[in-house]
């Protein structure tokens, strides 16, 4: 009997394999798609047939139904133009890294082939790259290099501001925001640089920094002229200092464009060969952006290097609410950014701009950042317009190192959005606020409340560069907002206009309905706690 019953399986389990349709060798397994640098974006996208590129698989994605899930093999991949998502996109795709292996998303045109030659006495590489070539951010495999700054340490100082350089049409009594188009300096400690165009101007003061080219310098006044007006009153005794300027080319690490020639020059370490050198110029502002696609969303990868400009306008931007961002979320809902890495960044990482509702930044790792870590940025319009910014998680992820173009940058600014929460965050070495929540003055509406920023460690900001800041920031009437269980310590304002600012927790203008409870701050150049005015706030 036994013997009938497997032979009666043996037989059903051959019909069955006959009847089998065949295996389809490169298929893509089931809503997997895979993506290696070695790959071709004119392959099927699986596991042994990848894909090359982002643009590529997201267009792959689109034939699929149901989530999705992109991996990409361990490499680096260039991104050499903006990658767009919008509402023809596939939803709920998650772009990450295959298993533990190192991804990287980044930009810029690779050079090489330099030649040995001198610059200011020192060993230098140079190569001729054309006159076209445009860009503010060089780097090699293990670093942004840096630009040439003089003087080396220290700062120039404003001799005068003179009322003529008042751009016409400003108040001229107004004591933060009449706008220069010039400024004198000592003479003897300014030369006309070569390329004196392409010479940047840091100038710091009050809440700000400005960077400001020079339309023109007159040796025998002093007197320097901008390409663009100032955005707040320059005073006697400011401080600045100067970026980009080739007479200051000889340490390793530093490098300088040319463009008047189209010569890039680095300055190599010791070991280093001319032959096997090889830099990246970025040129890619926006790496990623997304607009009217929901669900997209990135694990496990490493967004290094992207490119940025500096305006030619006038720009009246504190907290550099208008710096670019890699990453760009619009009109977007159901993502997130987890277990990421955002490393030499040339300005803003993140940005949460209108309509991003139930999105998260979780555990992600931020370091050597031109601006702002994460941004949200939505519009005050009414609660109940689905337009709102809303319900966001911004939490676990460590922060340091920003704010190093626009030094007046805030870690983790959030401008007209609700429901954000901010927590398990530790934010340290920048040169301005670490969180800051609200952008309306006073007792106006708000669309901003409702807002946590909760257990999060924050130290080393300020640095003495700028005023007026706090490790936590608040702004206008936020009712059900929660400030609680944060510790802040080392908070340090520009002691050149006497340390003026620099808080733990900074209640600014109109700051009310809030809840400020169970945090410690300490070691603040300033007070721990500060209210400039709001109302029925509990402090305890």
């Amino acid at each position: 009997m036994f013997r009938k019953i497997l032979a009666f399986i043996i037989s059903l389990t051959l019909g069955v394999l006959t009847f089998m349709p065949p295996l389809r060798i490169g298929a893509v397994d089931g809503n997997e798609i895979f993506v290696a640098p070695d790959g071709n974006d004119l392959a099927d996208g699986t596991i042994s047939s990848p894909l090359a590129t982002l643009s590529a698989a997201k267009e792959k994605a689109k034939s699929l139904s149901g989530s999705v899930t992109v991996y990409f093999r361990g490499g680096s991949y260039t991104i050499d133009s903006t990658v767009q998502f919008d509402g023809s996109d596939k939803s709920d795709v998650v772009y990450k890294a295959y298993k533990n292996e190192k991804v990287t998303f980044t930009s810029g045109t690779p050079y090489t082939g330099f030649e040995e030659c001198t610059v200011n006495g020192v060993r230098a590489f140079k190569k001729n790259i054309g006159k076209g070539a445009d860009f503010n951010i060089l780097f090699n495999e293990k670093t942004t290099l840096s630009r040439t700054r003089y003087p080396e340490s220290g700062y120039l100082y404003v001799t005068d501001a003179s009322d003529d350089d008042i751009l016409p049409g400003d108040d001229k009594t107004d004591p933060y925001h009449a706008g220069f188009l010039g400024m004198y300096v000592d003479k003897s400690k300014l030369d006309n640089f070569k390329n004196m165009e392409d010479v940047e101007i840091k100038l710091l003061h009050f809440w700000k920094d400005e960077t400001l080219l020079i339309k023109s310098y007159n040796e025998e006044t002093g007197h320097i002229a901008f390409n663009k007006t100032s955005t707040m009153r320059i005073n006697k005794s400011d401080r600045f200092f100067l970026q980009n300027v080739f007479e200051m080319l000889r340490k390793p690490g530093q490098w300088y464009l040319d463009k008047s020639e189209g010569t890039l020059y680095v300055i190599p370490e010791t070991s280093d060969s001319p032959e096997s050198y090889t830099v990246w110029g970025s040129t890619t502002e926006t790496m990623i952006s997304v607009d009217g696609a929901d669900g997209i969303s990135f694990e496990n990868i490493l967004f290094r290097a992207n490119g940025f400009y500096y305006s030619t306008e006038r720009e009246h931007s504190q907290a550099a609410y208008n710096a670019k961002s890699c990453i760009t979320y619009r009109n977007a809902k159901n993502f997130h950014i987890k277990n990421c890495e955002f490393r030499d960044i040339a300005a803003c990482s993140i940005l949460l701009g209108k309509a991003v509702r139930n999105a998260s930044i979780d555990s992600c790792l931020f370091n050597n950042i031109g601006a702002q870590a994460v941004y949200v940025h939505g519009e005050n319009i009414d609660v109940n317009d689905p337009d709102v910014t809303k319900n966001i998680t911004i939490t676990n992820n460590q922060i340091s190192e920003y704010g190093r173009t626009y030094f007046n940058a805030v870690a983790i600014l959030i401008i007209h959005a609700n429901s954000v929460d901010i927590t398990h965050n530790e934010i340290h070495d920048g040169y301005y606020t670490a969180v800051s929540v609200g952008w309306v003055w006073g007792y106006d509406y708000n669309v901003s409340y409702n807002n946590k920023v909760c257990d999060n460690l924050i130290y080393n900001i300020g640095q003495g560069w700028l005023s007026d800041m706090g490790g936590i920031y608040m702004l206008g009437n936020q009712p059900g907002t929660v400030i609680s269980g944060n510790v802040i310590h080392n908070v340090s304002a520009d002691p050149e206009e006497g340390g003026y600012g620099g808080w733990g927790i900074y209640l600014d203008e109109g700051s009310s309905y809030m809840l400020v409870e169970k945090n410690l701050a300490y070691a603040c150049g300033s007070d721990s706690y500060h209210l400039h005015y709001g109302s029925y706030n509990t402090v305890r």
